[in-house]
């Protein structure tokens, strides 16, 4: 699979994910997809949800999949994620992690599910906004992404970004 339709697949598994819900306070799970060489399909691994409300497994986590890598060399990895940011864009100022509160404690904050995908070159960031809503489960909007130039790190994204290279 090329870079574009390794990410293009993320997608797919995180859509896939998301019509399987029926209640509104669903949630997607840590997905991590994986490709080495010779691979038909890349393989996937949904991480139990209590990981997620947890920063001490989140940091474990990422050092697990570091060290994963490291040892079976994938050729890429995706890391399917749900998180609040406070996007810089719609609230029409940069914000301010010293002097304003954390992203899900935040007034402006807006639910994402995040999808990084990496291999030895590159790491790219797509994102789509989760909407909520009152009586049925959650849904997607459209993916974006970030420009290939863009920085990506954080506890998950920084072990790999580092096993891969």
């Amino acid at each position: 699979m090329t870079f574009n339709q390794f990410a293009e697949h993320a997608k797919r598994i995180a859509v896939m994910q998301g019509r399987q819900f029926t209640h509104p306070d669903d949630d997607w799970t840590i997905t991590v997809l994986v490709e080495h060489p010779g691979d038909q399909r890349p393989f996937v691994i949904h991480v139990p949800g209590w990981v997620s409300n947890d920063g001490d497994a989140k940091e474990v986590l990422g050092w697990a999949l570091g060290q994963a890598a490291r040892a079976t060399k994938p050729t890429k990895v995706a890391l399917i994620q749900s998180a609040w940011v406070v996007d810089r864009e719609l609230t029409g100022r940069p914000y301010d992690p010293e002097h304003e509160p954390m992203p899900r404690d935040h007034p402006d904050r807006i639910e994402r599910l995040v999808l990084t995908v990496f291999d030895p070159e590159i790491a790219v960031m797509h994102w789509a906004d989760i909407h909520r809503r009152r009586r049925r489960p959650p849904v997607l909007g459209p993916w974006a992404a970030a420009p290939r130039d863009g920085f990506v790190s954080g506890r998950m994204a920084t072990p790999l970004i580092d096993a891969l290279r």
